[in-house]
């Protein structure tokens, strides 16, 4: 089950990281098309309209892409929750086996301690 929360929890990292480094991107084409415009490129004005079109397409996903890294970072916070409670699970029960398998080996230890001594129980329950 760890292993299991593990992988979530990497997959929902990846995906994050992902969003991130395409927002760069759009930042970084969004830069240059505003640096086009504001060249002094004599064949600047023939494409004035199709940079300014561009512009307005890269901050329309700039938006969508923003959104989804905000979500995606809601499900990555859940996940790594998730992943903390299990951990937290697998470490009591391993704690618990632990400690169980302790006093097994106690009990066992008593009894052949016991058995080397001597005693032994009387039939109605008792030791001698």
């Amino acid at each position: 089950m760890l292993a299991v929360q593990r992988q979530m929890h990497r997959l929902e990292e990846w995906k994050l990281a992902l969003l991130q480094h395409r927002e760069e991107e759009l930042r970084d084409e969004e830069r240059s098309l505003i640096a086009s415009l504001n060249a002094d490129d004599p064949l600047h004005g023939l494409f004035v309209q199709t940079i300014a079109k561009r512009l307005t397409s890269v901050g329309r996903e700039s938006a969508v892409v923003g959104k989804a890294r905000e979500t995606q970072s809601e499900i990555l916070l859940t996940e790594t929750r998730k992943l903390k409670h299990v951990e937290r699970m697998g470490a009591a029960a391993t704690t618990s086996a632990e400690r169980s398998d302790e006093k097994r080996r106690l009990d066992e230890a008593i009894g052949d301690a016991m058995i080397r001594r001597g005693f032994r129980p009387r039939p109605d329950g008792r030791e001698n």
